[in-house]
């Protein structure tokens, strides 16, 4: 039995096989608990279920399925910091570690609740052994109260024989902003879902995803922004570097409802191809029914331009050097977006071993 996951709003033609991910049917039995590390300005409680309900999501109904069928419990985080327009220092996250080990088969489920006026960071980490085999799935749903803020970091660094169904889903009130970082690097398929809903007046949204897909890894990625309120703002910036027989699907679809006058929406994605037998497939999507709407998207999709490597060359850097140190580049500006030197450190030395 096949499951569609990541599936786009607004179908394409069928022949180009854009328009979901199909693949065996999601046969994850346990649950997973994270190592967590919460800081005084962050609520924690476990929930039954989530709170958040009728709250879409960017890899579908079947993580949905998939949570309630397990009864996976609700690790539920809710900021308290006060929000005025400054972050709060890099030192006060929250922080999230899943570490899987071989044969897993685990789901988790995350709510994070920023209450008006207030402001959270937190970040997920998920790691394995690079010898792990097994899937595994994380649900995230959030909401943004008027005026507040939210940053979601996430950091994957799977080993290559694993499966990752990585689901979130929020929305945005009236002057509310959320920003996902998230930086793929491991996994034999890695699913990556993101639907967000801007409801309020000015809410906004920004996502930064840097990848890089290696061997013959999957890499699927579904990125929805829903624009429902006036003057609402979006920016989606997506660069990545495909080697060896990797393969990169990425839709991204920004939607202009009625009654969103006023709002903006760009998007766009860089890829770096190192290898011929790579497979790049890149979906932009605007749709509009709203006037007084601006959106943007693009794509630069290629290796590097010849008088580049003739340069570079003729300083002495070797081709397989220039391209690696580009690579290193795509990435490294996803990176300085850590809030640690320390998790910064983690993403070289895990680069070290798969660009190996």
């Amino acid at each position: 039995m096949q499951d569609a996951v990541n599936r786009v709003p607004s179908p394409t033609y069928r022949w180009l096989h854009m328009n979901e991910a199909s693949r065996q049917e999601i046969a994850i039995q346990k649950i997973k608990t994270a190592t967590v590390r919460c800081p005084g300005s962050v609520k924690a409680e476990s929930l039954s279920k989530n709170s958040i309900t009728d709250q879409g999501t960017g890899v579908g109904p079947k993580m949905d399925q998939l949570i309630q069928s397990l009864s996976v419990p609700v690790n539920k985080y809710t900021a308290t910091e006060a929000y005025d327009g400054n972050v709060v220092s890099t030192t006060d996250f929250l922080q999230m570690e899943y570490y899987y080990e071989d044969g897993t088969s685990d789901a988790s489920a995350v709510e994070l609740y920023v209450p008006a006026g207030c402001q959270m960071t937190a970040v997920m980490i998920f790691a394995s052994p690079e010898t792990c085999q097994g899937e595994c799935a994380v649900q995230t749903k959030y909401h943004v109260e008027k005026g507040g803020f939210l940053r979601l970091i996430q950091l994957q660094m799977l080993g290559d024989r694993v499966v990752f169904f990585n689901d979130i889903g929020g929305s945005c009130d009236e002057d509310g902003r959320f920003e996902l970082v998230q930086l793929v690097l491991g996994a034999k398929e890695s699913y990556l879902g993101h639907l967000c809903d801007l409801n309020g007046q000015r809410s906004s949204q920004k996502t930064d995803i840097a990848y890089l897909v290696s061997g013959k890894d999957l890499l699927d990625i579904n990125d929805v922004i829903l624009h429902y309120g006036k003057k609402t703002d979006c920016d989606i910036q997506v660069a990545g570097v495909l080697k060896d027989q990797g393969k990169k699907v990425f839709r991204g679809t920004i939607d202009f409802k009625k009654g969103c006058a006023g709002s903006t929406g760009n998007e766009i994605e860089e890829v770096l191809l190192m290898d011929e037998g790579i497979v790049n497939q890149t979906l932009p999507v605007i749709l509009c029914a709203e006037e007084d709407v601006e959106g943007n998207h693009g794509a630069s999709v290629g290796k590097l331009a010849n008088d580049l490597m003739m340069y570079l060359k003729s300083r002495g850097i070797p081709e397989e050097a220039i391209y690696e140190m580009m690579a290193h580049a795509k990435i490294d500006r996803v990176k300085n977006l850590l809030p640690s030197e320390e998790l910064q450190n983690k993403v070289d030395e895990f680069l070290v071993r798969r660009m190996a």
